[in-house]
């Protein structure tokens, strides 16, 4: 059908519109069309006859009115559109016109205007004004006011104020459309111009013309392609230097999210750019145009330089701040060495534990040191460590671990437990019996985006634990780390095999190989943990090989051979026999490094759905987005962060309750999960912010533990197959883990490192010890001002602002 196809007709009313996004849902009562008219005639529905009458159309014609929906912003009632589109079926309403951009159609016919004129719209203009309007003024109405203001002085009756806001309403109903126009004419989605009117509103044009590269920073879901595709409407030459500085950030921040790296090298930089810019150009560009962009954007500051390093300002700062923080924390001194050997021997009396030579040592350096880390794979007795380091610290401080004591005390319980996700931090409660929250909870994240504890305003806790540190990135940790009082101790708990965090850095890494902070690693596997297969073959990955027992079937071990065609067929046996067994989708989880392909996630997900949650024969209710179909008892998962509701990324719940649209009420569909405890509701268009979750990826199952783990294993996942993600794969099953696919593939994977991360975090430390004392922040000012800033005694400054040195 394509774009030519159109229907135009009078708006008629609003069924939904969504303030955020601009989607729009509203009856047309069809005047004029070109699409396919039996189509047309299945989505027509009839027209009540008092609608004709409102209206003044000939009640002896046939009237239809039909379902339109698109992104778009509040349209008049009684106003005539055209939208162009095509005409879809939705699955449960039926026939409707999705409309890809619209039009208003210039009012004409004095009823027509009449009704136009007294719709809610313009305040104040009754029947009877309009009326008067439109006799004094005629048909022409709308482009006589338009062209002239002083026009309406000429309407008997009417005030200044009146005319004076009438005036305004066209202007801005005009004006609207006016930018909307082109911004559909540039092949931009519907719902990208709403996203960019609702930001930039009536400055749209303007900005977009003035730099369109702009839409990247600002407008979520345009990188520097769509941008640079814009440009070129706009007649932005290859060479522009605003087009070659928007690809040099582009290509910096996405080597940063892509790679996880927190700085580029000079020359990667220059060749990753240069590749990218003349990918899609006619006119090829040189290195030596790139350098010169290189060149200014140092200056601006948008990119900073140390030697060949290149860095966005926000990741070098974050790295030195990291470094910094640490510092600051190390130069309080905790427990003598006397007062922790008598707590650790009055623990072991109490706990009536014999902990291992370097269990021990574990728990003394955390009472000791301001700042230290405990490391180790599974089975090592990480969590044995955490519960023994609490109860020791109760007793070094005799302080009692029951936080309701400390509800009616002015001073908080002083012992925070945190995690980088929601279900590690419920693993941290289940295991400690002490309330563990997420890290951007502890740090109060907001609906804002903005964290409430920083270097300002921070943490009021004693002793603070982090819990599967190998997942904190390098903003997050910076702005923990900044947040946490010099006095306090830290403890960074987690297993530096597995994979890094998602976004850039590798912080727990680089800490320990920095060695500014005592280290535990434990690497003794407990008795209780030498019997569990699946924690052999995790430290046989971690030394880059596979077991000669792996196909030999174990208790809690199972390894199935299987080609790539062959892995669906072989999970859907072995799904369906685990809830033959009783066995729930909450015990099941299956981990995959890619989404697509016939073996990623989202195409076992869809599979895995007709499994465990199949539709019944009492209908049960269902959502439909996209592709995906969500339905009541589904598995999901939370794609990004919400602070709003306080469901975060990562954290995976369960769909409860399907509410349906009624055409006849302003009733949105919507979709309530619960994650544990907490219901969220979801309009449509959150919905792009939640999956299933019956298969996810190796990333997001970090910090979690699942009963029964099934691990498919193919050449196709080659990108992913890396030593790290696999280890984390293997340690997230409890009891039992089920591998199937192709032996190549995995023996291939786990002798595969991975790419390093480019980090500077572990250098910092020792340029933090090198660094000279820092210069007086006001040393600029006194310059400016003449001020014999060498002459003046240092200490005597403190305190001291410009301000005391300005005349009153």
């Amino acid at each position: 059908m394509g774009e030519a196809n159109y229907i135009q007709g009078i708006f008629l009313d609003s069924i939904f519109f969504n303030e955020d996004n601009g989607f729009s849902i509203g009856t047309v009562l069809v005047t004029e069309y070109q699409c396919n008219e039996e189509q047309l005639k299945l989505a027509y529905k009839s027209v009540d006859e008092k609608v004709i009458d409102t209206l003044g159309l000939n009640d002896k014609e046939e009237h239809h009115k039909i379902t339109v929906s698109g992104y778009f912003p509040k349209l008049v009632s009684h106003k005539t559109y055209r939208f162009n589109g095509s005409l879809t079926q939705h699955p449960k309403y039926g026939w409707q016109f999705q409309a890809t951009s619209y039009d208003s159609v210039t009012v004409r016919g004095k009823s027509s205007l009449v009704h136009y004129l007294s719709s809610d719209i313009f305040e104040g203009i009754g029947q009877k004004t309009a009326e008067k309007i439109v006799e004094t003024l005629g048909e022409n109405a709308i482009d006589v006011i338009l062209r002239n203001r002083q026009a309406l002085d000429e309407v008997p009756k009417l005030s200044k104020k009146l005319a004076d806001k009438l005036y305004a309403t066209l202007v801005d109903q005009q004006g609207t459309e006016q930018i909307l126009a082109p911004l559909y004419g540039y092949d931009l989605s519907p719902r990208l111009v709403m996203k960019i009117f609702k930001k930039y509103q009536y400055q749209a044009l303007e900005i977009i013309q003035e730099n369109p590269y702009r839409l990247i920073d600002d407008i979520e879901g345009i990188g520097f392609i769509k941008a640079d595709e814009l440009a070129k409407r706009l007649g932005v030459a290859s060479d522009d230097p605003r087009r070659i500085r928007a690809a040099l950030l582009y290509v910096i921040d996405q080597i940063a999210i892509q790679k996880g790296h927190t700085y580029v090298y000079h020359k990667q930089l220059l060749q990753s750019a240069l590749q990218y810019l003349n990918q899609k150009s006619n006119q090829l560009l040189d290195l030596a145009q790139i350098e010169g962009q290189i060149q200014a954007l140092i200056q601006k500051k948008k990119i900073y330089i140390e030697g060949d390093f290149l860095f966005i300002p926000l990741l070098v700062n974050s790295e030195k701040g990291i470094a910094e923080s640490i510092m600051r924390l190390q130069t309080e001194v905790q427990a003598e060495d006397e007062q922790v050997l008598n707590t650790i021997s009055e623990l072991k009396d109490e706990m009536a534990i014999t902990y291992s030579p370097e269990q021990e040592e574990a728990i003394k350096m955390a009472l000791k040191q301001p700042v230290s880390i405990i490391t180790g794979g599974p089975g090592t007795g990480k969590t044995t460590v955490v519960q023994g380091i609490l109860k020791a610290y109760g007793l070094l401080h005799h302080l009692s671990l029951d936080p309701t004591k400390y509800a009616t005390s002015e001073k908080p319980f002083p012992i925070a437990l945190a995690a980088p996700t929601g279900r590690a931090a419920k693993r941290m409660t289940e295991t400690t019996g002490l309330k563990a929250s997420t890290i951007h909870r502890l740090l109060g994240y907001g609906v804002d985006g903005v964290f409430q504890h920083d270097e300002f305003s921070q943490l009021d806790y004693d002793l603070i634990i982090i819990d599967e540190s190998s997942m904190l990135d390098t903003l997050l940790a910076f702005q923990l780390f900044q947040s946490i009082k010099t006095g306090a101790q830290v403890i960074l708990v987690g297993d530096d095999n597995q994979l890094p965090s998602v976004g850039p850095g590798q912080v727990l890494k680089d800490l320990i190989e920095s060695g500014a902070i005592p280290l535990t690693r434990l690497l003794t596997v407990h008795r209780q943990a030498q019997d569990s297969s699946i924690i052999s073959l995790a430290h046989a990955v971690k030394n880059n090989h596979l077991p000669d027992d792996l196909r030999v079937k174990k208790p809690d071990r199972l390894y199935v051979e299987a080609t790539h065609q062959q892995i669906p067929v072989y999970l859907k046996q072995i799904v369906e026999n685990a809830i033959s067994k009783g066995y729930t989708a909450n015990e099941v989880q299956i981990l995959v490094p890619m989404y697509r392909g016939d073996c990623g996630i989202d195409s076992l997900n869809v599979m895995l759905q007709e499994i465990f949650n199949p539709p019944d024969e009492q209908n049960k209710r269902e959502m439909t987005f996209g592709q995906r179909i969500f339905r009541i008892g589904d598995k999901v998962l939370q794609l990004a962060n919400q602070p709003e509701t306080g469901v975060m990324n990562g954290d995976v719940g369960e769909v409860i309750g399907i509410s349906y649209k009624n055409e006849n009420d302003d009733k949105e569909e919507k979709l309530i999960a619960c994650f544990d405890t907490k219901e969220v509701t979801y309009k449509k268009g959150d919905l792009q912010n939640l999956t299933h979750a019956y298969c996810v990826s190796v990333h997001k199952s970090q910090g979690s533990e699942y009963p029964i783990v099934i691990l498919p294993m193919t050449h196709a996942y080659h990108v992913m197959l890396q030593k790290k993600l696999i280890y984390t794969a293997i340690t997230r099953a409890k009891r039992s883990l089920i591998v199937i696919g192709e032996y190549l593939a995995f023996d291939k994977g786990v002798k595969n490192e991975g790419e390093e991360r480019q980090t500077t975090l572990r250098l910092r430390f020792d340029l933090q010890k090198e660094q000279v004392p820092k210069e007086n922040p006001f040393a600029d000012y006194f310059k400016e001002h003449h001020i014999p800033f060498d002459y003046l005694d240092e200490e005597q400054l403190e305190g001291i602002t410009p301000y005391d040195f300005m005349e009153e």
